[in-house]
């Protein structure tokens, strides 16, 4: 109600289906691989955020 002249009511409900639905199947038993964080040196860094 605070936000009621900002905001329309018809954003309660979900969108409509697309012809194209994402999933991402995840099979039982599996555990996810476990890897260390990728280190990269501060000169690439800094490359990197250019």
């Amino acid at each position: 109600e605070e936000f009621s002249d900002v905001s329309s009511g018809d954003l309660i409900k979900l969108p409509p289906m697309r012809d194209i639905d994402h999933e991402i199947k995840i099979l039982e038993n599996v555990t996810p691989p476990s890897q260390q964080p990728f280190r990269i040196s501060q000169p690439e860094l800094a490359e990197l955020k250019r």
